[in-house]
């Protein structure tokens, strides 16, 4: 962690503690973090990570606090606080980047658009906490819960930023400031970014194009009906997957928009409706199913509709991250503890994945949290203390003995 500069980003972190405490809130974040990526999903299972003495002897704590201190040590937060975290993952990628030379590296520097997606996940919630309310929720319908906002990037697979918001926050709310933000800590680097139907809206576009930033959005076809019966629709030819579609293109500008818009549709005939394609009766239009895009890139409509089928990895990067890596699960009854809760999952998420991608070992590169954690990270090992000094003795035959010592040699 000294290596990467996170324990230097974390002291700069805006908290206005006065000089007498005894825990610091960038010390709390950083056990929490720690905590995170040793698998606590609690508050509790992170002061149970740090009574291991051998982590804590090399953290320097003298003291393991508990649960409910950690938990009022995270109140001391405030909007600066959470404004400062939001940024952290860019610094530490820069710094990152700056200090390590790999393959995967130099390639995502030397890229000329930087790929993003940017999507919305709704996070259940039990019992009161403060901005947990009744909202869009698709896996538990009318329970409380909170919603997230998170931007990836698809080369490394690390969070790039992220925003923690109440439950009735629709995920298109507030995503041009998002942008902008975004925008605003890397301002050189061309980006491109990709967007579900979720955020399918005039001012977003608008807000792209003035940052000279590339998009591909979902469009809603509702109100398009009549504009897809009179298209000139041709085959596609694309291979053996593309059998039995068509595509077709047109200008068309939505009300409330400065400009019209190139659209790119592909449609394909059903005879009968399959239990799957049932589940979006939105999309079939006199027995053809059909979907719509917006993009700033010269592609074939075809060929933005595979682009955008790639973006479906970020749903997983999403499971993994609320699955794995306790996003969203450790709260507090205040908004801004649990939004700096929801941060340490991040920061826990993307020090492991820079990890793995400073490792330039293909094989961690693509494990998930849960792989890395139980091969790399809960070893077992015997401890001893001789000489005023404590060593770990480790098992050579490890059953993945190189991916352990390249670990363990960027770690030391």
């Amino acid at each position: 962690m000294e290596k990467i500069k996170f324990c230097h980003h974390l002291a700069n972190t805006n908290t206005n503690e006065g000089p007498t405490v005894r825990t610091s809130l960038a010390e709390a974040i950083k056990m929490v973090t720690i905590g995170i990526v040793a698998g606590a999903k609690s508050l509790l299972n992170v002061v149970a990570v740090w009574n291991d003495r051998v982590l804590a002897e090399i953290a320097g704590l003298n003291a393991i606090i508990d649960d409910s201190t950690l938990g009022r040590i995270f109140k001391r937060g405030n909007i600066q606080t959470i404004t400062d975290m939001e940024a952290f993952p860019l610094l530490m990628a820069r710094d990152i980047c700056e200090s390590f030379v790999s393959p995967v590296i130099m390639q995502s520097q030397q890229q000329k658009e930087k790929l993003i997606d940017i999507d919305g996940s709704a996070h259940t919630s039990f019992g009161y906490q403060e901005g947990s309310v009744k909202g869009y929720n698709p896996h538990k319908k009318g329970a409380n819960c909170f919603q997230s906002l998170l931007a990836f990037d698809t080369l490394t697979k690390t969070v790039m930023m992220g925003w923690w918001r109440s439950g009735n926050t629709h995920c298109a709310n507030g995503v041009v400031e998002f942008v902008k933000q975004l925008h605003s800590l890397s301002p050189k680097q061309q980006k491109f970014f990709r967007f579900d139907s979720g955020f399918y809206c005039g001012d977003l576009m608008e807000e792209l194009e003035r940052m000279k930033s590339g998009y591909l959005i979902k469009a809603k076809i509702s109100g398009l009906h009549k504009i897809f019966k009179d298209l000139k629709w041709k085959d596609v030819n694309g291979g053996k997957d593309s059998k039995g579609w068509q595509e077709s293109t047109f200008y068309h500008a939505c009300q409330g928009w400065n400009k019209n818009r190139k659209y790119f549709v592909v449609r394909k005939k059903i005879d009968e409706i399959e239990d799957s394609q049932s589940l979006f009766p939105e999309f079939i239009i006199d027995k053809y199913v059909y979907f719509c895009y917006l993009c700033t890139r010269e592609m074939s409509p075809w060929e933005v509709h595979k682009f955008y089928g790639a973006r479906a990895v970020c749903e997983n990067y999403i499971e993994e991250l609320k699955n794995q890596m306790a996003l969203g699960k450790i709260r507090s009854r205040d908004f801004n503890a649990t939004s700096l809760l929801f941060h340490c999952s991040i920061l826990a998420y993307n020090l492991v994945r820079w990890m793995t991608i400073c490792l330039a070992n293909k094989r961690i590169f693509k494990w998930e949290m849960n792989t890395i954690r139980c091969f790399l990270i809960r070893v077992a090992a015997k401890i001893s203390n001789r000489s005023r000094r404590i060593s770990i003795f480790m098992d050579r035959k490890h059953f993945y003995q190189e991916e352990l010592d390249a670990w363990m040699s960027f770690c030391t």
